[in-house]
């Protein structure tokens, strides 16, 4: 698998973590560099209900997801469940603070859209 290059973008914010300062992007100004689309929720899909969810991932100095944390989940936890599981199957671009590399975290939000069959 070819390296990714860390970059240094402008983080949205700053927030210590367990003791650690870590700088928080969103996926509008750090697009992940690969996703996957998450499982509709198998109920809210036969009932036709859209959903949403704001997931928060720590990710590592490689751009991988360590851990996610649910900040949002309408109108059921069952869209932020899934939303949790996919995200944490994407991959990120792996960020440097003052040139050195950094884990960070990202808040990504994750719609839920019933098609028409």
């Amino acid at each position: 698998m070819p390296r990714v290059e860390a970059i240094e973008p402008q983080p949205e914010m700053w927030v210590t973590l367990k003791d650690e300062n870590l700088p928080v992007y969103t996926t509008r100004s750090l697009p992940p560099r690969r996703t996957a689309q998450p499982e509709y929720p198998k109920e809210e899909k036969a009932k036709k209900i859209s959903g949403e969810a704001l997931i928060y991932v720590l990710v590592d100095v490689k751009g991988e997801p360590v851990e996610a944390t649910i900040k949002r989940s309408l109108p059921s936890s069952a869209f932020g469940e899934a939303a949790k599981k996919a995200v944490l199957k994407w991959r990120f671009q792996p960020v440097k603070t003052d040139g050195k590399p950094t884990r960070y975290l990202i808040q990504t939000p994750v719609v839920f859209t019933v098609l028409d069959d």
